[in-house]
């Protein structure tokens, strides 16, 4: 049985405790700059508070009433892996090549870490702050929408992507057979309507999730959708694009658990250490031609090379915080501060690229801006550094101001978690499935990744179900007679 929200009185003591925590944190920052502590003593205070911030977001979630397995702890469970999963490292004496590779000098990593805690806290007390003020749940129009419906416009989506997937796996098939995963981010990207392929073959993985939640009694239809979903990330995986095969099948697992049937704990352990064995040895053959991947020696020789796959897993994942590292080294010194520029590009992403050779959220997108300026050999290369959900804070309002972007993610975040524990809507439930995919990659990438991901291939699937012509048309007000949804804080 899923975890149900309940009020919690002492809820807004948690938003108090948040709060204290960044001006703890702001008075660290003013110590720092003025030297009244030693870089070397706040890098190792800091370093231990992450890890304690762990503990902290699990223990105060489910304080509230939360499940641990919802929006909220996955989304913050991929913030930390990827920008600090190094410091967990360091401080359990796991990382043997120093802290980002000992690339950056001492003052600048304290800075870098002091600022990831603060980030990171102000997302946190975002989410609080949902749970605090639940009035935009009150009073709203649930939409019962039948199985049926459900089952149709996912037949309709992947009729729509079928083709389109085939076209571009084949492709990328090809060029990987030679050059290995490289090879793909070297060829040449589709502009304007030669890159309809790339946009409507998006739309495969939501058509798998609208099947599997309109199938809770037709088990023949739950194997296709788990079919589908299984040969994706299967895909993904051989063609070495993790990050996409990992978030979908988590997502996919997460919206089996609150539609279909409660997963066992044990399962889910049991698949996240099989994924942290398996996503270390695709991250070095990736790079090798399609025979060589094939090769059950090859995986074998590469995984006995590999010493511990977990730490490997946790040292290369946590390296994205090296993006926050440069930004701070960068700006404002020598690019200034956006303002929100960066924020307003990634929505202008909600627009085709229908008039531009590269469209302006592309152009001007903070991970090209940042490969660009510290390798430009790797950027001519096709590759890059990703970026940081915490960077792109900075980027925009320095260390101070990425408070406020942070705060409404969190608030964001925590309003689908809030959701999705007083749901009961599969189609609702599988929008913020299907929300929560791109959330996932932001953690280690911009917004204008998470902004159309969200709109395109969560909102245009909803609205369509919501004005199919079948649909089930039932309303309900909530508040009148149904009772009203109780808050998680009270």
């Amino acid at each position: 049985m899923r975890a149900q929200l309940s009020p919690n009185s002492n809820g807004f003591v948690f938003i108090l405790i948040q709060s204290l925590v960044l001006a703890v944190i702001l008075v660290w920052k003013h110590a720092l700059d003025t030297r009244m502590v030693q870089p070397e003593k706040m890098l190792e205070v800091c370093s231990y508070c992450l890890v304690l911030n762990i503990l902290w977001i699990l223990f105060s979630w489910r304080a509230l009433g939360g499940s641990l397995f919802s929006p909220y702890i996955l989304f913050m469970a991929s913030v930390s892996v990827f920008n600090y999963g190094q410091v967990v490292l360091e401080v359990l004496g796991l990382n043997h090549d120093g802290l980002l590779g000992l690339k950056f000098p001492p003052d600048l990593l304290a800075e870098t870490v002091l600022f990831v805690l603060f980030a990171t806290s102000a997302l946190t007390l975002g989410a609080f702050i949902t749970a605090a003020f639940p009035s935009s749940q009150a009073n709203r129009l649930s939409m019962e929408i039948s199985d049926a419906t459900l089952r149709e416009v996912a037949g309709l989506l992947f009729l729509i992507a079928l083709l389109p997937s085939i076209v571009e796996m084949k492709r990328a098939i090809t060029l990987g057979e030679a050059g290995g995963y490289m090879a793909i981010y070297r060829s040449e990207a589709a502009v304007g309507f030669n890159a309809y392929t790339n946009v409507l073959c998006g739309f495969l993985v939501p058509s798998s999730f609208l099947l599997m939640a309109g199938s809770r009694k037709n088990p023949s239809m739950r194997i296709i959708a788990c079919s589908i979903i299984g040969i994706y990330v299967m895909l993904q995986g051989f063609l070495g694009f993790r990050a996409g095969a990992i978030v979908v099948l988590v997502t996919s697992l997460w919206l089996w658990h609150v539609t279909i049937t409660p997963i066992p704990r044990k399962i889910i352990i049991s698949l996240a250490l099989v994924a942290m064995l398996i996503l270390p040895v695709i991250g070095v053959l990736r790079v090798l031609p399609a025979d060589e991947r094939t090769s059950f020696s090859a995986w074998q020789s590469t995984y006995a090379e590999i010493d511990n796959p977990l730490i490997a897993l946790i040292r290369e994942m946590g390296g994205s915080m090296a993006a926050t590292a440069y930004t701070i080294t960068l700006v404002p010194d020598l690019r200034e501060y956006e303002h929100g520029a960066t924020y307003a590009y990634a929505l202008s992403t909600l627009a085709p690229n229908l008039f531009w050779t590269v469209h302006p959220g592309v152009l001007n997108s903070p991970s090209k801006w940042l490969v660009e300026t510290v390798s430009p050999e790797t950027a001519l290369a096709g590759g890059g550094f990703g970026f940081s959900i915490l960077a792109e804070g900075y980027l925009n309002f320095g260390f101070q101001g990425a408070a406020l972007p942070m705060l409404l993610i969190g608030w964001g975040i925590g309003s689908l978690s809030c959701r999705s524990e007083m749901e009961s809507s599969p189609l609702m439930l599988c929008f913020i499935a299907l929300s929560l995919i791109p959330l996932l990659i932001y953690a280690r990438a911009e917004a204008g990744n998470a902004v159309r991901g969200i709109v395109w291939y969560g909102g245009i699937p909803y609205l369509l179900i919501k004005h199919w012509p079948r649909r089930a048309r039932a309303k309900v007000q909530l508040g009148g007679d149904v009772p009203a949804v109780e808050p998680i804080i009270s």
